[in-house]
Order: C-alpha cells, then structure tokens, then sequence
C-alpha cells in the first residue's frame, strides 16, 4: 500500500461547491487506474461528513481524500474500536494503519489538501475524522463494507466511542481525549515510496483538480504540505 500527500489549486470553493460529488462510470482508459474521490467537507447544515462516506472498490483502485474547509482528518479504524487509531486497537491485530495528518483549509482558500492510497485487497478498512467530536457525530466511513459488518453499524459504535484519537494520542480519561494534537502524521511502516501497477492520468475526480499518480521515475510520493498548514494544524479547527 502506498500513501501519497500533495496540495493542488482549486477554482474557486463556491464553483466547486456545486461539484462535490464524485462522479464514477464510463470507460477507464488502458493506462490509467481507476480513483474513489472521498470529500471531507461540512455538508450545508454544518455537519461534519465525509461524502460518499461508503465506497465499493477493487484491488489496484485509488482512493483519494479531498478536504475542504474547515479543518480535518482522516484516520483508519478497527470496525470494533471506532475512533481510535487501529494501531492503537486491540481490535487492529498489529495493522499500522493509514492517517492523514490535520488539513486545515481556510474558507477563500483557493487550493484544496489531498491524501491518496491504494487498495491493496477487498477486506473492509473504516476510518473517521479524528478532529474534536467530529467521529462521535457521524463522520466516519467505510471501504468494502459487507453485510455482516455495515457502514450504520460501524457509525453506531463511533457515537458510543469515548475518545476520538489521532494517532500517538492516549485518553486523558473521565471521557476526553488528550489536548496533544499532533501537527505532522507519523509516517506508516507500510509507507512505499512508489505505487503498483499504476501509470497514466488517474480516473474518476469530480473537479478535474485531483493531480496524476504515476509510477516509476515520475513517482513523487510524500508530503508536499506546505511548512505553513503544519504550522498552523494544531490552532486551526472546527468545531
């Protein structure tokens, strides 16, 4: 599994406020791996959400997370342990799971955070916001759910979970997560420098502002946040 970071320019929000959600179908080119747009947005209400917040996808697939304002994260989960980082789960069974790191973007930003993997097999992967309460109140998501092990029951056990934690952080306990909030993500231990099986532009984004993933010398895979967004992660939040 690779995990890429990388900032891209958007239009502006309020034009792609009207394209948020991910388009899919039609032919994919022969040398271009299918993507699974995820926004990480507030919905019009203000509600935190990840949108679609359950996807179907094949091994080789991409799925790449879009953050748009305010502030927020991506965390992997175990289905029995929401809102904890797996690698901090009993339930996680010694998986280092992925996190992107806090993305603060302000609202007349005009450039737009993403954080990109590959599917690697079929077995279902959960992951939340770690931000505030944000797991807690429904934004959480899931990749190959099944029917045995469903995306309401995963939400359901978020809103009972205790803490919502980023990774390294523990619970501060009486119910409240530690103030620590860690401005740059630990790297994985299953971090790969380049991807598998992928070349060409990559398919399926909803703005067109999703930049190419390729593999071998034009592989450029790592954090490209600017110093600036780090800086500022650890004040800059919704809540």
């Amino acid at each position: 599994m690779f995990f890429s970071k990388s900032l891209v320019a958007l239009a502006p929000l309020a034009a792609v406020a009207s394209a948020m959600t991910p388009t899919y179908g039609g032919a994919t080119p022969a040398n271009s791996v299918p993507v699974h747009v995820i926004t990480a947005m507030n919905d019009a209400s203000g509600k935190p959400v990840f949108m679609p917040a359950e996807v179907q996808a094949n091994v080789g697939d991409l799925i790449q997370f879009q953050f748009h304002p305010m502030n927020h994260s991506v965390v992997q989960a175990a289905f029995a342990d929401p809102c904890i980082p797996i690698q901090q789960s009993a339930a996680g069974n010694g998986v280092v799971g992925f996190y992107s790191g806090f993305m603060p973007v302000a609202m007349d930003s005009n450039t737009m955070p993403t954080f990109t993997f590959q599917v690697n097999n079929t077995n279902p992967i959960w992951f939340y916001c770690s931000q505030g309460k944000h797991c807690q109140n429904g934004m959480v998501g899931a990749i190959n759910p099944t029917a045995n092990k469903t995306l309401a029951d995963f939400k359901n056990r978020a809103a009972q979970a205790p803490d919502n934690l980023s990774p390294g952080q523990v619970p501060a306990g009486n119910g409240g997560a530690s103030s620590v909030v860690p401005a740059l993500p630990p790297t994985p231990t299953t971090m790969q420098t380049t991807g598998t099986g992928v070349s060409g532009p990559i398919t399926g984004t909803n703005t067109g502002t999703a930049p190419p993933i390729q593999t071998g010398a034009a592989a450029k895979f790592g954090s490209s946040m600017p110093l600036l967004l780090a800086a500022v992660a650890a004040s800059f939040f919704c809540l």
